[in-house]
């Protein structure tokens, strides 16, 4: 009688450590998954901002024709948005299948990142900024959106 309650102690013990051991797992990837969710995300930021450098800088005659370096910029994030949709659908990938590398034929990455545009300022010799309602950082007065939070400017 004292070993069949010990075999179904012993038994229910293994049935709830697997599915306790299960349930972990499902948590894990679902965790990995929403990191690797929010570096696509993250690098797709970075392309649309390297995006708005080229097209200024190409407005204001500082480079010729970005068509090319746009193209490849939006290859990528459209790669990126992909694996998104994948990832979302409970497709799981490795973290080498996640990591996109740049653009190859953005040899001057790191220039358009340093691209600084001072803001303007007005006939008091102070600097004129639009800030941000939602996280309050102040922002050149031509941006349409927050370089610190994203969102659009209004």
């Amino acid at each position: 009688m004292m070993k069949d309650l010990f075999d179904s102690l012993k038994k229910s013990a293994y049935i709830g450590s697997k599915v306790i051991a299960d349930k972990t797992k499902d948590v894990v990837q679902k965790t990995k998954d929403e990191v690797d969710i929010q570096k696509l995300k993250y690098d797709n930021n970075k392309y649309f901002r390297q995006i708005g450098i080229l097209t200024y800088k190409a407005a204001q005659n500082e480079i010729s024709d970005p068509s090319d370096k746009i193209k490849n910029l939006l290859k990528e994030i459209e790669y990126n948005m992909n694996i998104i949709e994948n990832i979302k659908q409970g497709q799981v990938f490795d973290q080498e299948e996640v990591v996109v590398e740049p653009a190859e034929d953005l040899e001057n990455e790191t220039d358009v990142e340093k691209v600084v545009i001072e803001p303007k300022k007005n006939e008091e010799g102070y600097f004129v900024m639009r800030f941000c309602k939602y996280c309050n950082i102040g922002n050149h007065p031509d941006s349409t959106h927050c370089v610190h939070c994203g969102r659009r400017l209004k």
